[in-house]
This record gives C-alpha cells, structure tokens and sequence, in this order.
C-alpha cells in the first residue's frame, strides 16, 4: 500500500517539520500568496511567494555555516529558499521532496499570475 503523506503537509497549508521544529510551534504555512514560517505563537516570516526565486535542495554544510538565515535542525533534509531581494532561508522539513515540488509549484504559478 503506497505511504499517505502526513495530514500536516504544504497541500493542507502546513508542511511537515523536523518534530523538534515543530515542538517549537516553528511551522511553515502557505497561502495562496505568501509562504508563512511561524516561529511560536506571536513570531511569524511571512515571504511573498512572487519575491521567492526558488527553493531547492541545499548543501549539508549550509544548516551550520550559511550567509542568511539558518532555521534547520536537520542537515539530511535541509532546503534552501532562495529570494529575488533580500537573504536567503534554510528550513529542513521532514519531507524534503514533497515540500520542495509544491513550493516550488507554488511559486510558478504565483509568477505566472503576475
């Protein structure tokens, strides 16, 4: 029987997160124009899907040493969002393939709007 994914994932606006992220309430969320990092209850990143250039896999090295903002617990499954403006943000969410081809699906169809 194939694996279902999570009810917690990027389709249903919240994508899965290294479960000590997400004991920390540190939760990406994504709405139609923006992707949502919740950081605990009054923290919140909200990025504008048009300012995200990509979102891709990201080197292991960069969840210890990056040049923009470093919020991954978890080298194995650590994505790079990569802005058109603005520094960059490692995340690493516990289904690094599924966050990545939705986001990045967002992100499309987001430019394509413009």
């Amino acid at each position: 029987m194939p694996e279902t994914l999570p009810s917690r994932n990027f389709v249903s606006l919240r994508a899965g997160l290294d479960p000590s992220l997400e004991r920390l309430g540190i939760a990406p969320k994504a709405f139609n124009t923006k992707l949502r990092i919740v950081l605990g209850w009054p923290i919140r990143w909200d990025i504008k899907l048009s300012t995200i250039k990509e979102a891709r896999p990201a080197p292991a090295i960069s969840t210890w040493i990056y040049g923009g903002v470093r919020l991954a617990t978890s080298s194995a499954s650590a994505v790079e969002i990569v802005r058109r403006k603005g520094m960059g943000i490692i995340i690493s969410p516990s289904d690094r393939q599924t966050f990545l081809e939705q986001l990045n699906a967002a992100v499309k169809l987001a430019q394509e709007r413009l």
